[in-house]
């Protein structure tokens, strides 16, 4: 299997970093007063990701501020897009840096950079379900969105042990003493 982004060389990749780390944090920081209302009155969005059964007591906590619930679903797309390939960037940068010390994981760290992505998509998703669990449909939309949102973080925390594997790795491999002359 080949690393995503293998395409795209590397001084575009920087860019594409940046660019991605930008919605990142744009899209994450609009988030947040409109979060905060929600958790105000009852329950924030990660509550509502994982809801079930207390999806529509979330609703009708919420009332008319469902709107906000709703813009905040849709600035996670440029989010998860920004966490998804600035993730993923960041495990290559790794990844690349590793290949010039140790082969083996670099590789296992550069086939890692798919699990953001991956968690990306369950993120785009589970923000469907939502979408429907918001018009009031809390039979069974709320579990499938859980469901997603369950995958999403579960890929997200193995992308997150790999970055930190890579880093250690990379830490470790830079004190070690030079091979001796012969």
């Amino acid at each position: 299997m080949r690393r995503p982004l293998a395409e795209v060389d590397r001084p575009r990749r920087r860019r594409l970093l940046w660019v991605s780390l930008g919605l990142w944090l744009v899209s994450g920081a609009a988030m947040l007063p409109l979060n905060q209302w929600l958790t105000d009155h009852g329950a924030s969005i990660i509550d509502f990701e994982f809801a079930r059964d207390d999806a529509a007591r979330h609703l009708d906590g919420w009332g008319d501020g469902t709107w906000r619930a709703t813009v905040i679903l849709i600035l996670d797309y440029p989010f998860l897009v920004g966490y998804g390939v600035g993730s993923a960037l960041i495990l290559l940068l790794v990844a690349d840096a590793l290949e010039r010390r140790r082969g083996g994981l670099a590789a296992t760290i550069g086939l890692a950079a798919w699990l953001p992505i991956a968690a990306a998509a369950f993120d785009a998703i589970e923000n469907a379900f939502l979408f429907v669990v918001l018009g009031h449909n809390t039979s069974t939309w709320p579990d499938l969105a859980a469901a997603a949102a369950t995958v999403k973080f579960g890929l997200l925390i193995l992308a997150v042990v790999a970055l930190v594997v890579g880093l250690v790795a990379l830490v470790l491999s830079g004190r070690r003493a030079p091979p001796a002359a012969p």
